[in-house]
C-alpha cells in the first residue's frame, strides 16, 4: 500500500513538527507549510488564514477533489464547524487532539471525501468575514 501523503499548514512550528513525528510514524508521507502561500506553493498569495486556505484549495481544480481536514485551536464553535463543512472541509478536528484521534482522523480522511462540491452560495469574501467576527469575538472574551 502507498504511503498517504499529507500537508501540514500550521504558522507555529512546535505544532507542525509534532504532526509530522506522529503521522510518519504511522507510515504517512508528510510536507509542512507555515501559511497558506507556502503551502499552495504561491508565496506572494494573500491566502494566511486557515480558512482562505480552504477557500483557495477548493477553487483550485488539481486540488479541490483532496480531503482537507481543518484541524484548529481558535475556531471551536459548532457555528465555525458548520462553515468550515459548508466551505468544503472533510472533517472537522479541534485542538488539542490526542496522537491516536489524529491519526485515525486522517487515515479516514482518504474515505470521506464530500461527494458534494461545497455551496457556490458562500463566497472568499463572505468566509473571511464571517470567520474574522468570530475571531473578534473570541479575543474580546479573553479581555
Amino acid at each position: 500500500m502507498n504511503a498517504q501523503t499529507v500537508l501540514i499548514a500550521d504558522d507555529i512550528a512546535a505544532n507542525r513538527k509534532l504532526l509530522h513525528v506522529t503521522l510518519r510514524s504511522e507510515g504517512f508521507k508528510v510536507f509542512e507549510a507555515a501559511d497558506g502561500p507556502e503551502a499552495l506553493g504561491h508565496p506572494d498569495a494573500q491566502h494566511g488564514r486557515l480558512p482562505a486556505l480552504l477557500c483557495e484549495v477548493r477553487k483550485t481544480d488539481r486540488l479541490q477533489t483532496l480531503p482537507f481536514v481543518f484541524h484548529t485551536a481558535t475556531y471551536l464553535s459548532s457555528s465555525d464547524e458548520k462553515l468550515a463543512m459548508k466551505m468544503g472541509a472533510d472533517i472537522f478536528l479541534r485542538k488539542p487532539a490526542s496522537a491516536q484521534t489524529i491519526v485515525q482522523t486522517f487515515k479516514d480522511a482518504r474515505t470521506s471525501r464530500h461527494a458534494a462540491q461545497p455551496s457556490g452560495s458562500i463566497q472568499e469574501l463572505e468566509v473571511m468575514k464571517l470567520y474574522s467576527q468570530h475571531l473578534i469575538h473570541k479575543l474580546e472574551q479573553k479581555t
